[in-house]
């Protein structure tokens, strides 16, 4: 096909559009969709030569948002090991060699998307493990929530971590009884580890990127909301502040669109970096990220009582709430979007609180401050996030991740309301879909599926397919200012497209993970096309 306009027939047409929820056809011209509707209505509108395409059995939608990820994080978990589902440590070292050429040499070795979960018996290891994988080469291996990793005695005595090495503010370094550190790092701590290990170079990094774009594609994603540190305030550490030079390196490597939300201490600074990512990078700023707990898979999530399998921790915040407010405050006033990272029951209370305090005291219309992960959410959270107009972004594939330990860990009555998603769709509170990668996958049709059938997960929870469609299409636009350019099928907006293989209304909902993008077009560009 080589024309500038097309008109799409045929097989399943969702458009999103509550005007106009299925359509017969689309016309698309110069990469903007001119047309929805009736296909002589659309063939009208297009001029002079056009492309048709018949998509025969199968399913148009708008292009995938993911509103939060990591995206320099994901790109170095695609160029190192990646530990996803190991279940020995034997394994583990099987990988660490493939991926590191046999682990021969005595350059760092880092392993990512690691969850003791999967191990028998399910136990974080300490550096005694990992020296007997590895002794004489430097081994770091980051738990997949990010918030945790483990590190093998040479990593350490390269760091300059030893016995009298102090926790920094808010991490801990695990001890054994002799005040040595056991090789295990949570929240701040990591970076103790994370900042030694080198950066790839730009051909590395520029081949890595385009792998990476290639695979978005073809999990149907046209938008993506990056998370972005610009100095040590972040999961990243030190290494983040590469987040913001990597980007406009990278920019032209991935044809998705960008918003970024700033990791920093430093609020004045947003409006500087939003003006140069806008002029420079082809990326918008859209304001603030704050952490204020950690995960429930490292337990150091807030939690307002301990958690059920671990009665020792209740996690704790990464800043105080004052804190917190300071920064949410100044943002505000700047006119920036705030979004902040809550996962524990206490942490949740805390935000909606602060959220309060802020928009009583400078009301501000259109906000669309968010929340992000928002994991658990009772009955009175729900009612002070839907009075207060905030947005939750969220991510379902933590239900796939989460479900055989989820309920051990918090109880059944807390994990009863965790991701409660069908409570929070009946009061009408904007859910964005995300991966929070390279913590999950990025697969759009998996996350899903997790949202219609929660994998078992209490289910009563699940959503309707199309309401997790608008998950991942008008809901994420809103939660990024964009949904008069994307989001649905409608005229005026970008042409941001993708073709499936089957029409997802007619799959049972335990398959929608195993349905294919045959096709992903941005701006009325075919980027990705699957042959089948």
């Amino acid at each position: 096909m080589s024309s500038s306009q097309k008109l799409y027939r045929g097989g399943t047409i969702y458009t999103v559009d509550p005007m106009i929820p299925f359509a017969d056809a689309v016309a698309v011209s110069g990469g903007t969709i001119v047309a929805v509707g009736g296909e002589d209505h659309c063939r009208n509108a297009l001029n002079g030569d056009y492309d048709t395409v018949d998509l025969g059995s199968r399913m148009l939608l708008p292009g995938f948002f993911d509103v939060h990820c990591h995206l320099l994080g994901t790109l170095f978990v695609s160029m190192n090991a990646d530990l996803l589902n190991v279940c020995s440590m034997e394994e583990m070292g099987r990988r660490l060699s493939s991926a590191f050429d046999g682990a021969a040499g005595d350059g760092w070795m880092l392993g990512l998307n690691f969850d003791e979960q999967s191990l028998e018996p399910s136990e974080m290891p300490t550096r005694v493990e990992l020296d007997r994988l590895f002794m004489n080469r430097p081994l770091v291996v980051l738990k997949r929530d990010g918030h945790s990793l483990i590190a093998n005695t040479r990593a350490m005595t390269l760091a300059g971590v030893a016995a009298g090495t102090p926790d920094p503010e808010n991490g801990i370094i695990e001890r054994e009884s002799d005040g040595t550190p056991s090789g295990i790092f949570r929240e701040a701590a990591t970076s103790l580890m994370l900042d030694q290990i080198p950066l790839p170079d730009e051909s590395a990094l520029f081949k890595g990127a385009e792998a990476l774009a290639e695979k978005l594609l073809g999990f149907g994603i046209t938008s993506l909301g990056v998370m972005l540190q610009t100095d040590e305030t972040g999961p990243a550490g030190k290494i983040g502040a590469f987040d913001v030079p990597a980007m406009a390196l990278l920019r032209s490597r991935f044809p998705q669109s960008f918003y970024g939300l700033v990791m920093t201490t430093d609020v004045a600074a947003i409006a500087g970096l939003k003006q140069t990512a806008a002029t420079d990078h082809g990326m918008c700023i859209g304001g603030l990220k704050i952490i204020a707990d950690g995960s429930f898979g490292s337990c150091t999530a807030a939690m307002n009582t301990p958690f059920a399998d671990t009665p020792d921790k209740t996690g704790f915040l990464l800043m105080e709430p004052d804190t917190i407010y300071d920064l949410m405050e100044k943002a505000h006033l700047e006119g920036f979007q705030v979004a902040v990272h809550a996962i524990g029951d206490r942490a949740m209370g805390m935000v909606v609180d602060l959220y309060d305090r802020l928009l009583t005291t400078h009301p501000r219309a259109d906000h669309r401050h968010r929340i992000e992960h928002a994991s658990i959410i009772d009955a009175a959270m729900i009612a002070d996030i839907r009075r207060l107009g905030l947005i939750l972004a969220v991510q379902p594939m933590f239900i796939h991740s989460e479900k055989s330990w989820l309920e051990k860990r918090l109880g059944t009555d807390r994990a009863r309301i965790a991701y409660p998603f069908r409570d929070v769709a009946a009061a009408a509170i904007p859910m964005a879909g995300s991966s929070d990668a390279p913590v999950e996958s990025q697969q759009v049709l998996h996350a899903l599926q997790c949202c219609v059938t929660r994998e078992g997960l209490f289910p009563e929870q699940g959503l309707s397919l199309a309401q997790a469609i608008a998950m991942y299409t008008i809901d994420a636009a809103r939660a990024q200012f964009d949904e008069k350019r994307r989001g649905s099928l409608s005229p005026g907006k970008q042409a941001d497209l993708v073709i499936l293989e089957e029409n997802l209304f007619d799959v049972v909902p335990e398959n929608l993970a195993r349905i294919g993008v045959v096709e992903t077009v941005i701006g009325g560009k075919t980027r990705y096309r699957r042959y089948v």
